[in-house]
């Protein structure tokens, strides 16, 4: 059995998320139950991409969602997103008592479980994540937030029987679930006439730094995803590889320019924005080997992210072509740069780092790219 344990803050953010990806990593899995005191449109959309990262069988595998209307914090769009899914239920607990009672709930439901399984449990993997986490872009992401996570590997008998012991404990899941109401147009519609009658909190603070990320994603196609976009905003490191350096310098010069998916700049604590091609994002402050300077980001007109790097072999190293980048995020707001080619020791460190934390990804072009602590 593997257990892991997140207590995500600000400082940390998607520790959440990056949890539910180690534990969906375990294996293949064919059931999916998940229950939630409230659901938004983004903490579905981020949980979706997370999971889908992870699990090749997406769309075969049979999911159930519980997710309550109490006070109508849960978002209708949410529940719509749900039921949209392939092969997937979405039931209401007391769903008739708090309709009737102005989604004012005799009793609160308050769970926060997502369990992936195999029919018949034993036959494993199956892993669970527990925690406080709501299913929202903030709970998954920023906010202050904890949760542990077990997942079992298909193995010797004694292992399974183990298991079986510890989901008895959670047996009521299937009690419960069976118990809610099945959500259906006529139920979604009238929670909707319900909830406009109410003054309903928002209960999904989407941090300023990633707000412009989801309009501008929802308008133009990205190189990355909602949970790509969380890891860079919170990241410490960042590294990709160089791949082929366009000579922006001139035909007989190494160039100083890279590519880099919209939306990095992120990680250099600039939120995304509606902007033209062609036009700055901002400066970064760099350190290489000592020397600091100031470097342009801008919008390219190939909708990438362009970074000017210290120029090779002045203030920078001889090339970056087919080198492998890495920068650290600093207290001073400086970012420190280290250069190594792609197939060394180092490099692979930093990629092994970013795959153990499930935060290596890749671009369209098959360069990689990553983020760790």
């Amino acid at each position: 059995m593997r257990q892991s344990i997140a207590i995500q803050g600000p400082e940390n953010g998607g520790s959440i998320l990056r949890l539910i990806k180690k534990m969906a990593a375990v294996g293949n899995y064919d059931n999916l139950i998940g229950l939630y005191a409230y659901a938004t449109d983004r903490g579905v959309q981020l949980l979706t991409e997370t999971l889908k990262s992870e699990l090749s069988t997406w769309d075969k595998i049979y999911k159930r969602w519980v997710i309550s209307i109490d006070f109508g914090f849960t978002e209708p769009c949410a529940l719509k997103k749900l039921l949209c899914m392939p092969n997937t239920e979405v039931r209401i607990p007391y769903a008739a008592q708090v309709l009737q009672k102005k989604l004012q709930p005799a009793t609160c439901f308050h769970a926060k479980s997502l369990i992936l399984f195999n029919k018949g449990y034993e036959k494993g993997p199956t892993g669970i994540v527990v925690g406080s986490a709501n299913m929202t872009l903030n709970g998954f992401s920023y906010g202050h937030e904890h949760a542990m996570s077990m997942a079992w590997k298909k193995g010797p008998k004694k292992i399974a029987t183990d298991f079986k012991a510890k989901i008895n404990e959670f047996a009521r899941i299937e009690e419960v679930y069976r118990n809610a109401t099945l959500l259906d147009n006529d139920l979604l519609s009238a929670y909707v006439k319900a909830r406009k009658n109410l003054q309903v909190t928002q209960v999904d603070n989407i941090p300023q730094l990633v707000e412009g990320f989801l309009t501008e994603s929802d308008k133009h196609d990205f190189n990355i995803t909602l949970p790509e976009a969380i890891f860079l905003a919170a990241a410490k490191n960042y590294w990709i590889q160089g791949g082929y350096i366009v000579k922006n310098r001139g035909p007989l010069l190494p160039g100083n320019q890279i590519d880099l998916p919209r939306g990095t700049s992120l990680y250099f604590g600039f939120p995304v924005r509606q902007q033209d091609r062609n036009t700055p994002i901002g400066e970064i402050k760099i350190d290489f080997g000592g020397t600091k300077g100031e470097y342009n980001l801008r919008f390219g007109n190939n909708f990438m992210e362009k970074l000017n790097l210290p120029v090779p072999g002045e203030k920078g190293p001889t090339t970056y072509e087919g080198q492998t980048l890495l920068l650290s995020k600093k207290s001073d707001g400086v970012f420190k740069l280290d250069v190594c080619s792609s197939d060394s020791s180092k490099a692979i460190l930093w990629q092994g780092k970013s795959k153990k934390q499930h935060t290596l990804f890749a671009m369209r072009s098959g360069r990689e790219f990553g983020v760790f602590d």
